[in-house]
This record gives structure tokens, sequence and C-alpha cells, in this order.
């Protein structure tokens, strides 16, 4: 299930910096590289990267034991994951997607675990199609309020998957806000992220508003999706959709890609552990002074475990 969504950006990622290349916006640094039970317990705040640097968060699509990933997280310093639940997650016989085992035992207790070892849950969820469906947006959102399982949620649409986006953009991307303010108020007050690719800001609304700050009015954080395999890309090409959610005043992180995947510029796959946390630390302090920055999250966690880092980061 993991490398579906992955692969969904890297093709868009893909065509933005051929578009931008062509423009004349690409930095040389881009070009060079050749790019259950309830708890009703209050969620707990959001967490802003540490003193240390070294706070992180994870995708996490496909797994099945719950120990083995909070044990990873505590050795990596990650303090929020993003944890995959399909709809219709708190029916017990309902198996996702490419999955073999009903999801709601699993979700259940590693949410337990997860709190257990102060480390933030939230739902992963998202389609293209529910751009076009709003009412599974809706329910998706309501269940997740409704199972008191989680701190929060994180969506990802990509509606650019869309055929509708290339024969009818303007409303594609209405119906892609409608879609995201539908979440935003099934989730009846629960924290809201949205995954957000760094070139959004590209494409406009109706009004003139650029389609980032369209959806950054109806969440709580963002985390833009910048899957590059240097630090100065990553924060170069982050930089304005940084400022966008700043000038809302919602906190973003950057993101990164560990997962396989072409062309071998969109991932760290493949480094050493030294390797991958000297980039990580570099986007970091340069975004120490970053208001709102949270930190690094790492798509996802099947690709971060292949690289080797489950023991410490030197």
């Amino acid at each position: 299930m993991q490398n579906w969504v992955s692969l969904r950006l890297v093709v868009a990622t893909v065509v933005a910096v051929a578009v931008l290349s062509g423009a004349g916006f690409v930095t040389s640094a881009a070009s060079g590289s050749g790019l259950s039970p309830r708890w009703r317990a209050m969620p707990p705040p959001r967490l802003a990267v540490t003193a240390t640097g070294r706070s992180r968060a994870m995708w996490l699509w496909n797994w099945t034991d719950n120990a083995a990933v909070i044990s990873f997280a505590r050795a990596n310093q990650v303090t929020e994951i993003f944890a995959y639940v399909a709809p219709g997650f708190t029916n017990p016989s309902t198996i996702p997607p490419q999955w073999s085992i009903p999801e709601w035992p699993l979700i259940a207790d590693l949410v337990a675990r997860a709190r257990a070892a102060s480390v933030q849950i939230d739902a992963l969820g998202g389609d293209p199609s529910w751009v076009q469906q709003p009412a599974v947006a809706a329910a998706w959102a309501t269940e997740v309020k409704s199972s008191g399982l989680f701190a929060g949620a994180h969506l990802d649409l990509e509606p650019w998957q869309l055929a509708a986006w290339t024969t009818d953009q303007p409303g594609t991307i209405a119906q892609t806000v409608v879609a995201v303010a539908t979440v935003r108020a099934g989730l009846a007050g629960l924290p809201l992220e949205l995954s957000l690719p760094w070139w959004l800001y590209q494409y406009t609304t109706a009004n003139g508003t650029t389609l980032d700050l369209a959806l950054l009015a109806y969440c709580d954080s963002a985390a833009i999706i910048t899957f590059f395999d240097t630090a100065a890309q990553i924060e170069s090409f982050g930089a304005r959709e940084q400022g966008d959610a700043a000038s809302l005043s919602k906190p973003a992180r950057l993101a990164v890609e560990t997962n396989n995947v072409q062309p071998p510029w969109l991932t760290l796959a493949g480094t050493s552990a030294a390797a991958f946390a000297l980039v990580l630390s570099h986007v970091d302090a340069a975004n120490a002074a970053t208001p709102g920055y949270l930190g690094v999250a790492v798509e996802d966690y099947t690709g971060w475990r292949a690289l080797g880092l489950a023991a410490k980061h030197g």
C-alpha cells in the first residue's frame, strides 16, 4: 500500500520540475543533481522540532508489527506518525485494499502503544476520487473523529491525478477546496494536516487565490512535499510553500522520500544512515529560525527502515 501515493507524488513532482526548468526557475542545485478501545483523552499538542533538531514525523501505510513500529519511532526521534486508516476501519471485518488482515484491532493496539511511548498518531487518508465524492471524504472524517483514537488527521487528496484535472481544471480545483472543507467539518475540531506539494502555488481558484492558500485556510498544519535528495533542494523548493503557510500562521514541516523511486534525485533511498541523518540535520539547521517549522516528515516507515537507521543517528 505504501508506494502508490509516493509514486503519484513523484510523477507530479517530475512534471512540475520539468515545467519550471523550461521556465528558468530551477535552482542550480536541482538541475545539477540530475530532483479498538475508544479513548477520550485530550490530544497532545503538535510538536515542533526539538532542541537537538531531531524530532520527526513518519508516514505509515502498511504494517503488521506494532511493537516494531513504535520501537523504530522511539529510536529515530519520531514524535508523530501518520497511520493509514481506510474508510470503514472501525468495522472489525474491514480489510483495507492490499492488506491481508482487518485494520481495527491493529490500529487500536498501535495507538495504545504509541500513547504509552509519547508518540502521536494521526489518521492518514485520502484519495483523488474523494474530490468528486465528498460524501466519502466526509464519512471518513466523521469515522476518524468518532473512533476517539487519533490526535489529528492527515489528508492527501492529489486531485491532479484525476482526468478532470486536464479536462476541467477550474472545476476540479473548486471541488478540491470543497472536499477539504468537508473533511474539516467532519473532523469536528480534530486537527487537520494536509500534504501539499511544493509547486501547488502555481494553480489558482476562480477568485485568483493560489490553491495552496485556499487549502491551507481549512487546515491546522501542512506537510510540504519536497522529495529531493539534497538539503539544498529540499530547503529551496520548500521555501515558497513555507512562506505561504506562515502568512496564514499555519505550522509546516518539510517531507523527504526514502523508497526506491525514479528518477533517483527524488529520493534518499540508498544513502547511508550517516548521510541521511546529515541531510535532515542540515534541513533542521537551515529552518531553526523559521516560524512554525515542525521538522522533517519521512515517507515512509518501510523505506526508512530499509536504510538501516533503527539503531541511532550517531
